[in-house]
């Protein structure tokens, strides 16, 4: 989201948790289990109405799961970020 002029609201379990702008990052600190993690538009900047992307994750207790949100010109993507 480099560059970007849109904010992302970021929803953990349907329950807004952070609006991102381009570069920036967050954590949460969730239980374990199924989490549903959705990314879309933070109803403000050139953004507006992007519709809702959901990925499921599982957790086990301690467990660390990273995600990457990109944009282009068809919409929002969350993927896992996979470390090499």
């Amino acid at each position: 989201m480099v560059g970007s002029g849109c904010d992302i609201g970021v929803y953990v379990d349907g329950t807004k948790a952070a609006n991102l702008g381009a570069g920036e990052k967050a954590s949460f600190w969730v239980r374990p289990g199924v989490r549903n993690v959705s990314i879309g538009s933070s109803n403000s900047g050139i953004c507006a109405g992007l519709a809702l992307r959901t990925l499921s994750a599982e957790l086990q207790p301690s467990e660390e799961k990273v995600f990457r949100i990109s944009l282009d010109m068809q919409g929002v993507y969350i993927n896992p970020y996979v470390k090499f």
